[in-house]
């Protein structure tokens, strides 16, 4: 594993805080081996990562732009053969007499990733890509799309972050779903039993508050049409 960080800045007075240092560094990441790097992780990651960016500071704005790569990414049953990723974001620093603000306040960031031959035990994915973008805690998707063949599933919509001390699962979100499924099995590995072989489409609006999901949709298939009215739960 190398890494590898040039930089040049000036640092702040001891009575300034770090509210207005200016800096300019550049960051390099090679790791051949990420086991080495996610240790902590039961069981560890596997496979290859590189990382490239600069991370800028001046007058209590930090902002971070970042292009990584990875190859033969595993952990558990799930694996990736290869991801891309460009990551900007930009933060204005609290104050320094603010004590503990959460890590998104005055965070925006654009996260822009695509991850192809996806696996999960049994499934299985051609193409994930997908665009994220935050600020404060709304974190918006738009879109993600994964492919599998002639299968498309889309998600778009909108999801708050947890303040300190909360539960990410008690948050809110609303979610937009299409789904185009010419032939549901091709989302498993040819070798998988129990498949299910048929076309399906859907097309929902889910609505979540505090572990509570309600929705709305169509799904349609051929010996099954069905829609799901508002303000009820998906099963």
């Amino acid at each position: 594993m190398r890494r590898q960080r040039d930089q040049a800045g000036v640092l702040p007075q001891a009575d300034e805080g770090f509210g207005g240092p200016t800096g300019n560094f550049q960051m390099s990441v090679d790791s051949p081996a990420l086991k080495q790097l996610t240790g902590v992780l039961n069981p560890p990651a596997t496979g290859a990562l590189q990382a490239n960016g600069t991370l800028t500071t001046n007058d209590g704005v930090v902002k971070l732009d970042l292009k990584a790569t990875g190859d033969l990414i595993g952990q558990g049953e799930a694996a990736v053969k290869h991801l891309t990723a460009n990551i900007s974001a930009t933060r204005k620093l609290p104050p320094p007499e603010q004590k503990n603000p959460p890590f998104f306040e005055g965070l925006s960031s654009t996260v822009q990733a695509e991850l192809s031959d996806v696996r999960y035990g049994d499934y299985a994915i051609d193409q994930v890509t997908a665009n994220v973008q935050s600020d404060g805690s709304k974190v918006v998707l738009a879109p993600l799309v994964a492919t599998r063949n002639q299968n498309v599933l889309q998600l778009n919509g909108t999801f708050q972050l947890p303040a300190p001390n909360e539960e990410l699962l008690k948050q809110p979100a609303d979610l937009q779903l299409s789904l185009r499924a010419p032939q549901l099995a091709d989302y498993w590995t040819s070798d998988a039993p129990n498949k299910v072989t048929r076309a399906l489409q859907a097309d929902g609006d889910i609505r979540i508050r505090d572990r509570v999901a309600n929705g709305q949709g169509n799904t349609l298939g051929p010996e099954h049409t069905a829609h799901t009215p508002p303000g009820t739960q998906p099963g």
